[in-house]
């Protein structure tokens, strides 16, 4: 009589040790991945809170100097506008602050 051939204990040990390693790698890489994302808009919502605090202290900005920084500022992705103490916007920033003030 030819009974079934049972598997290995060596071939079942090899098998469930690739598996949970596979499993291991898996689950680091998601970590890390989130990890990842995470750091780089943490380090880029601390840049823009810099650039908001020194543009906050700054004296009332000329026109030139304004407009300059805009221009330095473009190629960033940054837009900047400036709020008046008299609620005015000004800037190519205007339609985001626009959008976001509240309705009266």
């Amino acid at each position: 009589m030819n009974r079934p051939r049972r598997a290995s204990l060596t071939r079942n040990t090899v098998g469930l040790t690739t598996v949970v390693a596979a499993l291991a790698v898996a689950l680091t890489g998601l970590i890390a991945w989130q990890t990842a994302a995470r750091g780089a808009e943490q380090r880029e919502r601390d840049q823009l809170a810099r650039h908001a605090t020194v543009l906050s202290r700054l004296p009332a900005l000329s026109e030139a100097l304004f407009t300059g920084a805009q221009v330095l500022a473009r190629p960033n992705g940054v837009q900047l506008a400036v709020i008046a103490p008299d609620g005015t916007v000004s800037g190519t920033a205007t339609p985001a602050v626009d959008r976001a003030a509240p309705d009266s």
